[in-house]
């Protein structure tokens, strides 16, 4: 029987805590994909596309932090990438909301 499960990690932590460390050492010795939301907000932003476009104004011109729910949609968006689907997954910085 072939088993071919490919890893979903989610990684929690305090600031400061070694979660980047951690999945440094984890992507090094796995070759997991790494999402940190700021990379996959980032990537979103530079897109052509509408959504993409008001993002970009949300976050540059107004200066506005981006709500959980748009949060939630890139993040599935990204994990549906080839590279995901193909070697697995570890997301650190999640969620972006500060109370």
């Amino acid at each position: 029987m072939d088993i071919n499960v490919k890893p979903r990690v989610v990684i929690l932590g305090l600031p400061k805590s070694g979660k980047s460390t951690l999945c440094r050492q984890l992507v090094d010795k796995t070759g997991i994909v790494h999402l940190k939301m700021s990379k996959v907000i980032q990537y979103f932003i530079e897109k052509d596309s509408q959504q993409c476009q008001n993002l970009r104004n949300l976050m540059k011109l107004e200066g506005r932090p981006i709500e959980d729910d748009q949060l939630i949609n890139l993040l599935l968006k990204r994990i549906q990438f080839k590279d995901c689907q193909t070697r697995g997954w570890i997301l650190e910085d999640f969620p972006k909301t500060r109370t």
